[in-house]
């Protein structure tokens, strides 16, 4: 199957890419669990210690499990993008929490590792996810992002 190439002329193009609402719902149910965790585990340890029936090896632990749930499920489910829109000067990316516009020249790199299920657009102030199992024509999103994150950095150095 021959490879699809993106002129200037349907880079000038807005296009959205948008993964299904039921996935968006359900990191909305995982993010409001996760809070939860993080609240009731911290309750329940300053209760605990008011009690004088925690030690210090309980505190550690349970505060090592938020890190651990913090990292490896809050982070990405805050950081992933529910809705990219492709336009010919930017970037607009609809997270969990936000929106945010990356003008294509701000942009430092994106890059799909082999073992992640996650494209890394990595901007000045944070960095982005972008799952390929949620977001339909995941190659055509980043095959755009990579034409003009280059036709950004030829447009620099004139």
């Amino acid at each position: 199957m021959k490879k699809k190439t993106y002129s200037t002329a349907e880079a000038g193009k807005q296009r959205e890419f948008k993964r299904r609402r039921w996935k968006h719902f359900a990191r909305w149910c995982g993010f409001i669990i996760i809070i939860g965790l993080n609240v009731s585990l911290i309750a329940s340890n300053n209760h605990l210690r008011a009690a004088g029936r925690i030690d210090l090896a309980h505190e550690f632990s349970s505060y090592l499990l938020l890190v651990f749930v913090n990292l490896f499920f809050l982070l990405p489910t805050v950081l992933e993008v529910d809705k990219a829109v492709v336009t010919s000067d930017a970037l607009l990316l609809s997270l969990l929490l936000w929106r945010t516009r990356l003008p294509w020249a701000q942009i430092k790199s994106c890059i799909k590792p082999a073992w992640l299920a996650f494209a890394i657009v990595k901007a000045p102030q944070c960095f982005y996810l972008i799952n390929r199992r949620d977001i339909p024509e995941f190659a055509d999103l980043l095959e755009i992002i990579q034409f003009q994150r280059q036709k950004a950095d030829k447009g620099s150095y004139r």
